[in-house]
Order: C-alpha cells, then sequence, then structure tokens
C-alpha cells in the first residue's frame, strides 16, 4: 500500500495547488486500485456462490426423484404385502381344512368329492399365482 512519509520532502517551499491535486490524483489511484481488488474478490465469491447453488440445486432435485421412488417402492411393497397376507389366509384356511379331514377316520363320499372340488380350487390358485408372479409351478 501507498506510504509515503511526507516529512522527508517537506520543504520550506510553500503547498500550492498542483501539490494538492497531485496528492489528491495518488489517494485517488490508491482508493481505485483498492475498490478494483475488492471488486475481482467479490466476483470471485459470487461464482463460488453460482457453483454452490448449482450442487444445491442438483441436490434438490435428487432428494425430490428420491422421494417420488421411495413412495413408489413403499405403494408396491404395500401391495406385495397385501397380496401375501391373503396367501396366508388361504394357506391357514386350506391347512384348517386338511386338518378337519385328517381328523375324520373315514371320509365319505360327500367329503372326499368336496376335497376335490377344494384341492382342485388350491391348484387353480396356484395357476394363476404362478402366471402373475412369473413363478413356475412344479411338475406334479
Amino acid at each position: 500500500m501507498y506510504t509515503r512519509d511526507m516529512t522527508k520532502e517537506r520543504s520550506n517551499k510553500p503547498t500550492d495547488i498542483d501539490d494538492i491535486a497531485q496528492a489528491i490524483q495518488s489517494l485517488a489511484s490508491l482508493v481505485d486500485k483498492r475498490f478494483d481488488q475488492v471488486d475481482q474478490r467479490f466476483e470471485q465469491v459470487d461464482r463460488r456462490f453460482e457453483q454452490i447453488d448449482g450442487r444445491l440445486t442438483r441436490l434438490e432435485n435428487d432428494n425430490v426423484s428420491l422421494h417420488a421412488e421411495m413412495r413408489e417402492m413403499n405403494a408396491k411393497l404395500t401391495n406385495i404385502d397385501n397380496r401375501l397376507l391373503g396367501v396366508e389366509s388361504d394357506i391357514k384356511e386350506i391347512y384348517s381344512i386338511i386338518t378337519k379331514i385328517q381328523a375324520k377316520k373315514v371320509l365319505t363320499a360327500k367329503d372326499k368329492v368336496e376335497l376335490e372340488r377344494q384341492m382342485e380350487a388350491l391348484f387353480e390358485w396356484a395357476r394363476q399365482v404362478s402366471k402373475q408372479t412369473g413363478v413356475p409351478l412344479p411338475k406334479l
């Protein structure tokens, strides 16, 4: 920075307008240089803020996308859970029927027909689940 010892240059010569104008011009030049430095620094800071703002915008967009995907996955999981509860209920019902039939020592013709109907319904249900899920059934 501009620091000049004015006392060394002082002479007994009286200060005139030219000396004052030169001092003002030197001071103005120093202030102008300093303003240029500050302006450059502000431009650097502004560019950095623009970079940070761009990154923040990308992060916000990614966050919105992730939330949408999460909601979609949650809906799919809820659907799978509901279907699984239905399958579990069907299995419990089938087990209950089989247990009742096994408890009987002798099957009547009516029981055999009912058992055959339920087994056919079970196989049909298994075929439908196989088609929907894409999981093949074992060969019987």
